[in-house]
């Protein structure tokens, strides 16, 4: 099939698609953040074409050849739950075929976890039409989640390889001597082990990464390998291939260590830092279009700041959040290309935290340094709603850049480097001891897979040189477990799940 028609939610004279809040049910954690704020299980996870009848006329749906009887009569065809549902089931068995295993109960926040990513895993988002019926006003489809059509109906070959491989890319960090590595590696928790992904054409440091729409990664900024100027260039890198290649025009401003954000629409903002050899902080911002494949100017931040040490985070109202550093909080809104300062400001001068996105909605903001000198164990929640900061339980050590993800749970994962490990739990605003690393582990690729382990890859070991070994955290049983290694040792590499 060379590609797909446009989908709309089914909706005719006799009748329209389900969705909406369960009165039964109440709304689980990873639902949090992307249904409306009810309290209550939203539906549908996902959808299927099985519709009848197209608005234009074309029959579809299946159809059933059957004639037990010897009348002659042939049942024609069937639609809607009967056909989606035991497809869906269908889907499952294919998956527990390939995993030779059953899929596990958090199968359903495992869907989530993958409509999160940046990357696609197996959904084809409809946003046409709506389930309204008669005097009952429904649901629209929109971009992303939605209640009526979920993430979007199943594209089964792409869904079943990325909820089964789960594989993920480490790119970069640094290597044994204080050297730039520039290679990367593909993890197979199939096999358990990694295998080489390409090599960069040119020598950079100090860059940063977003996953693009399409499974590549856009590499952006950074320095000359001996840091003596600041770049504009970017590349694209495509993990299947192991290809980098260079985007077909520059970056509107040279940046050492930019901060990125991945947006809803596929484009990715990039802000800050330094602009020159002579580290002269920037404040401007522009935009990567991955379809024109080009870079342009956006919307400046609103002081004069330093962002050095400043978190960036995507916020599920499509908004991005800078907080940190220097800079004064403020939001970046894609709608208008203009950035505003939030209505409240950090609890704590924060240099080098770390940010996660909740499933509520709220932005966790932990650790840092506010002196260069004594380092933070506190944390605070961002409030999109009342644009304020608010103090949060503390994790268990102070941090410098924290190393944190968000697991399938809805809970937040933090590696400290003497082997201890937390997890925050937004229900009770508090981080909990969770399984220790097998080593001690400081600054690694964490990140997670779309079968919704956690791989820690690399990072620095008790004496301070890179490590090659890395972990798997099973969030369902709270405990890490030693897989294949790297084959370059390497300190606070790039990490993410690929196709």
């Amino acid at each position: 099939m060379a590609g797909f028609s446009l989908e709309k939610v089914y909706n005719t004279t006799t009748g329209a698609s389900g969705g909406g809040a369960s009165a039964a049910f109440s709304k689980p954690n990873y639902q949090a953040a992307l249904t409306p704020n009810d309290g209550q299980r939203d539906v549908p996870d996902v959808s299927l074409l099985a519709a009848l009848t197209l608005t234009n006329g074309n029959t579809t749906g299946v159809f059933i050849g059957q004639d037990a009887a010897g009348t002659g009569q042939i049942f024609c065809c069937v639609q809607g739950t009967s056909v989606a549902a035991p497809l869906w089931a269908g889907i499952g068995a294919l998956m527990e075929q390939r995993l030779s295993a059953r899929l596990s109960s958090n199968f359903n926040a495992q869907i989530y976890t993958m409509g999160r990513l940046n990357t696609p895993a197996g959904f084809r988002d409809v946003r046409a039409g709506d389930n309204s019926f008669g005097t009952v006003t429904g649901f629209a489809a929109v971009q992303g989640h939605d209640q009526a059509t979920g993430w979007g109906s199943g594209d089964v070959n792409t869904f079943v390889n990325a909820f089964v491989e789960s594989r993920g890319a480490v790119l970069g960090g640094i290597g044994a001597n204080n050297t730039n590595l520039l290679s990367s590696e593909i993890y197979n928790p199939t096999t358990g082990t990694f295998s080489s992904g390409g090599t960069f054409a040119d020598t950079r440091q100090a860059w940063f990464a977003s996953p693009l729409p399409n499974g590549t990664i856009l590499i952006v900024g950074g320095s000359t390998n001996n840091g003596s100027a600041c770049l504009n260039t970017a590349k694209i890198y495509n993990p299947a291939s192991g290809s980098f290649t260079s985007t077909t025009g520059n970056m509107t401003t040279a940046r050492c260590s930019p901060a990125v954000a991945r947006l809803f629409s596929g484009k990715v903002l990039i802000t800050g830092k330094d602009e020159s050899p002579t580290l002269r902080q920037t404040m401007t911002a522009e935009l990567y279009d991955p379809v024109a494949k080009t870079f342009s100017a956006t919307g400046t931040l609103l002081n004069t700041g330093s962002m050095a040490g400043a978190t960036i985070t995507l916020m599920a109202n499509g908004k991005v959040l800078v907080a940190g550093g220097n800079v004064t909080a403020q939001t970046y809104d894609p709608n208008t290309g203009a950035w505003s300062q939030t209505a409240g400001q950090l609890n704590t001068v924060r240099y080098f935290a770390n940010a996660v996105l909740l499933p509520t909605g709220k932005v966790l903001i932990a650790g840092g340094t506010t002196d260069f000198i004594h380092n933070l164990s506190s944390a605070e929640l961002f409030d999109p709603q009342a644009g304020t900061f608010s103090p949060t339980g503390s994790m268990p050590e102070a941090a410098l850049v924290p190393v944190m993800t968000a697991v399938s749970n809805g809970k937040v994962l933090v590696v400290f480097g003497d082997r201890a490990a937390a997890l925050y739990n937004p229900a009770t605003g508090t981080f909990g001891i969770t399984g220790s690393t097998n080593v001690a582990r400081s600054f690694p690729a964490l990140f997670q897979l779309n079968n919704g382990k956690v791989l820690a890859a690399g990072g620095a070991g008790s004496n301070g040189a890179p490590l090659s070994s890395a972990e798997l955290y099973d969030p369902v049983a709270g405990t890490f477990s030693n897989t294949g290694s790297l084959a370059s040792a390497r300190q606070s590499p790039f990490g993410t799940p690929v196709q």
